[in-house]
């Protein structure tokens, strides 16, 4: 690995990095001002592969009243200190702090390294807080549409346990921003929860919220979930009855088959046989997965009665 002594020219050849850069110590750089990462995450692989194969991309540092600050590529001035190493290839640039923002962001988006929530974090700071620009401009900026930026958004308005939920990416956050029009809370981690466990697509999750919405109430006189559970618990049943006679009729046609080859016969009905056998087979496969469906649909009419 290199040394202390190394030179630009053989740092270059060995990292594989433009030549428009300066070894930096490491010890004179200090933390970005603006860092979007919740957690850096792994860096020790990070740093294996640096050892391994060297650094590819120089880091992107700017000078603050005499001093150097990380603008882009954190991580990797994290990685060469845990190898110990003095000196590290950088870019200098001359950046305010809305430069550096929009430089480090954009190289975060780019490389698809933050979450949902922690890009909604950096997005609100930038338009909020520091008042640096709108949605339209902000999305430009980073190469996102207006609305990918404005759905990011409208993540933060959710519950913090729905959004520990996006971040460990349980949950997806295109279907956790349809749950921001409910307004209520409870209602909202409920279906959180529900669309982990159902893994609901992003059309029945947006369908249940307009229905709940719509102000669904089950009635008094005939409890609706009740009703509709007793319903699935009959047809259930019908369900279950008829996949036993079809896995009979699937062994024995198994059973008939399997003699016919082991005695070698050549009887003309093996191929009829057969073809009966994937007809029954594909018939189990319809009925458990409309099972699973009638099951899931009582599922959601509970939960949106409640």
């Amino acid at each position: 690995m290199t040394s202390c002594g190394t030179t630009k020219r053989q740092l270059r050849s060995e990292y594989k990095v433009d030549k428009n850069f300066e070894l930096i110590e490491v010890d004179k750089i200090k933390d970005p001002k603006f860092n979007f990462r919740i957690e850096v995450g792994n860096i020790r692989s990070l740093a294996e592969s640096i050892k391994n194969i060297g650094l590819l991309n120089p880091i992107i540092i700017r000078r603050i009243n005499g001093e150097y600050e990380v603008v882009s590529g954190y991580r990797r001035l994290l990685a060469y200190r845990s190898l110990g190493l003095t000196k590290i290839p950088c870019k200098i640039i001359n950046a305010t702090d809305k430069q550096a923002y929009e430089i480090n962001l954009i190289e975060n988006i780019q490389r698809k390294s933050l979450n949902p929530i922690e890009e909604a974090t950096a997005f609100y700071f930038y338009i909020s807080n520091k008042g640096w620009g709108g949605i339209t401009q902000l999305a430009k900026k980073i190469g996102k549409s207006k609305e990918y930026v404005s759905h990011r958004l409208m993540l933060l308005q959710l519950p913090q346990k729905v959004k520990e939920k996006i971040v460990k990416g349980t949950l997806d956050a295109s279907k956790a921003t349809e749950l921001v029009w409910l307004k209520d809370e409870k209602k909202q981690l409920e279906l959180a929860e529900l669309i982990e466990r159902e893994n609901l697509t992003h059309r029945e999750v947006r369908e249940m919220v307009r229905r709940i919405k719509r102000g669904r109430r089950r009635s008094a006189e005939i409890p609706i979930n009740d009703s509709l559970e007793r319903k699935v618990g009959k047809i259930d049943k019908l369900l279950i009855q008829a996949l036993l006679v079809l896995r009979r009729a699937l062994w024995i046609i198994d059973d008939i088959i399997r003699i016919i080859d082991e005695e070698e016969f050549n009887i003309e009905f093996r191929d009829p046989l057969m073809n009966e056998r994937r007809k029954i087979h594909n018939i189990v496969g319809n009925i458990l997965a409309y099972r699973k469906k009638l099951r899931k649909e009582c599922v959601i009419e509970n939960t949106i009665h409640l």
